[in-house]
């Protein structure tokens, strides 16, 4: 299993209100979630890859994504990783959290990674 530091500032923060140029050129894996009315859930989204500021940007404008405030806060969490780890980690993550938008993941071998939820238990 590759450990990967998940980025804890917006793990509990709105993805509207994420000060984007204070990620700067980070690239890696992230996923955007809500929490439902129950608290031991998370839902899943989206998950993707790449420069995370220029991604978010993109699905802050992406009415298939922010459809889903309406069901709890979309938050942001993402972990920083080289290149040529990013496809297999989204593969893997693809593969475990099944979010609800996005119908084309790197059809690579899945990277197995530590969850984000996994800071919570530490």
């Amino acid at each position: 299993m590759l450990t990967v530091k998940w980025a804890g500032p917006h793990f509990f923060g709105s993805m509207d209100a994420m000060e984007l140029k204070s990620i700067g050129e980070t690239r890696g894996v992230y996923i955007i979630w809500y929490k439902p009315p129950n608290p031991n859930l998370a839902v899943i989204v989206r998950l993707g890859q790449g420069d995370i500021a220029a991604r978010i940007a993109d699905h802050q404008r992406d009415e298939e994504i922010t459809a889903y405030s309406s069901k709890g806060m979309l938050r942001v969490i993402y972990a920083p990783l080289p290149n040529n780890a990013m496809d297999g980690a989204e593969s893997y993550l693809a593969d475990k959290l099944n979010p609800l938008v996005g119908e084309r993941f790197p059809d690579v071998y899945p990277t197995e990674i530590n969850l984000p939820w996994d800071i919570l238990n530490t």
